[in-house]
């Protein structure tokens, strides 16, 4: 057994301060296992790979658009390969419902307009010689979907996950890791109902024996429940209420919102170590965060990275 540790980051583009906040947190805290990287269209130096023992994990894309994901990992303790190609579409269906003239030159169309964007990697990790799903997601902005629209989303990265997990039964045998901005918070319909993700705060309820209405796809843990809030018993007594801040929420107005997250099937909820679940605080960013300033004058991004450790 190993402990495997884990860094997702949603960068926002900044690649020019990435490296600086990555040394800090490297040097104060043990270097991550597996670092994923999101809204990352610029790779980390080689310098920096060489210094942590790193090594990329070269991401294909069916179209041959590029994808703003980075995934780097610890070759000397851990393999990790691309389990498939990676779909990149935006796709704009518009679908006309019903058409209704008034007078000789004037009717109105009704359309019903569809944009799916997929991004979603998914990777073979194995430790030990024994292989897991990893899937690193990110979710379209909460800004252009309404509830419905991210819980029909969710449910199509679910069947695509389970989709590969069936395929390769004998390989991953359920063995599922989600990590990621999934632009939802974890009491969000994609997040919670079956239709969608149907993950969990409490790990006795991710078992097959929760009843639920008309789906029979694996439950997920999600253990970052947790993390929601500005207290926490066991770390420390003040924190920041969540992954990202947002003040200017029509409805919902919450401030923090917890849209970094990781879920696992229930095979491997009894491997994760609560205590290692933490967003790292990094004092520059949390001031830009609250400061209000926009995202484009930032110097640093605008989510907290999300760290946590599974036994494998």
């Amino acid at each position: 057994m190993a402990n495997i540790k884990f860094l997702y980051w949603n960068t926002a583009n900044k690649g020019f301060t990435q490296e600086k906040v990555l040394n800090a947190l490297f040097r104060t805290r043990q270097p991550a296992d597996v670092l994923l990287l999101g809204e990352c269209p610029s790779g980390l130096t080689t310098g920096f790979l060489a210094r942590w023992g790193l090594l990329e994990l070269l991401i294909q894309t069916k179209s041959g658009q590029s994808l703003q994901q980075r995934v780097y990992y610890q070759p000397a303790k851990l393999s990790l390969t691309l389990a498939a190609p990676v779909p990149v579409v935006k796709q704009v269906q518009s679908t006309v419902l019903a058409t209704q003239p008034f007078g000789d030159d004037y009717e109105e169309t009704v359309r019903r307009l569809r944009i799916r964007i997929t991004r979603l990697v998914q990777m073979q990790l194995v430790v030990n010689g024994q292989a897991y799903l990893l899937a690193s997601v990110h979710f379209p902005s909460k800004l252009a979907q309404d509830e419905v629209s991210q819980l029909q989303i969710a449910h199509s990265y679910k069947a695509k996950l389970l989709t590969t997990a069936t395929n390769q039964a004998a390989t991953y045998h359920n063995r599922i890791i989600v990590v990621g901005d999934f632009n939802m918070n974890p009491f969000d319909a994609g997040m919670v109902e079956p239709l969608g993700f149907h993950a969990l705060g409490n790990r006795e309820q991710a078992n097959p024996n929760t009843e639920r209405h008309y789906d029979k796809t694996p439950i997920f843990y999600n253990p970052c429940w947790s993390l929601l809030g500005d207290y926490h018993p066991t770390h420390v007594d003040r924190r920041m209420g969540g992954s990202f801040y947002y003040a200017k929420s029509a409805s919902r107005r919450l401030f923090w919102h917890l849209f970094d997250q990781v879920i696992v099937s229930r095979e491997l909820a009894g491997s994760f170590v609560p205590s290692s679940l933490s967003l790292v605080e990094v004092p520059t960013l949390r001031r830009e965060m609250l400061s209000g300033i926009e995202r484009q004058k930032a110097q640093f991004a605008d989510h907290f990275p999300l760290t946590f450790t599974l036994i494998l």
